[in-house]
C-alpha cells in the first residue's frame, strides 16, 4: 500500500476501494489503533495496514508532527472505508 500523508485521505481511499484492497489504517502507540473507527470488528474482516515509523513516544517535534499527520489522515480513511463498506452491506 502506498499512502502520501500530505495528500488526499478521502481520494486515497476512494482509489483503494476501487482495487478492492478494504483495509483499514492502523496507528501503533502502546496498541494499535484505528482512528476514525469506533467499532473495530470489521477490522478483523478486512485487515489492517500499520502505518510505519509511529510509535507510542515521540523524541523529537517531527515524529509529533507526523503522528498528527497521520491520525488525521486515518480518520478520513477509514470513515470513508467503513462507510463504503456499511453501504455493501445494508
Amino acid at each position: 500500500m502506498q499512502l502520501d500523508l500530505d495528500g488526499d485521505p478521502l481520494a486515497q481511499a476512494r482509489d483503494a476501494i476501487s482495487k478492492g484492497d478494504f483495509r483499514f489504517l492502523a496507528i501503533s502507540s502502546y496498541s494499535f489503533f484505528f482512528p476514525g473507527l469506533t467499532d473495530d470488528q470489521l477490522v478483523s474482516v478486512y485487515g489492517y495496514y500499520l502505518i510505519p515509523g509511529i510509535t507510542g513516544s515521540y523524541s523529537t517535534v517531527a515524529e509529533e508532527s507526523l503522528a498528527s499527520k497521520a491520525y488525521g489522515f486515518s480518520k478520513v480513511y477509514n470513515h470513508a472505508i467503513f462507510k463504503y463498506l456499511i453501504g455493501l452491506c445494508t
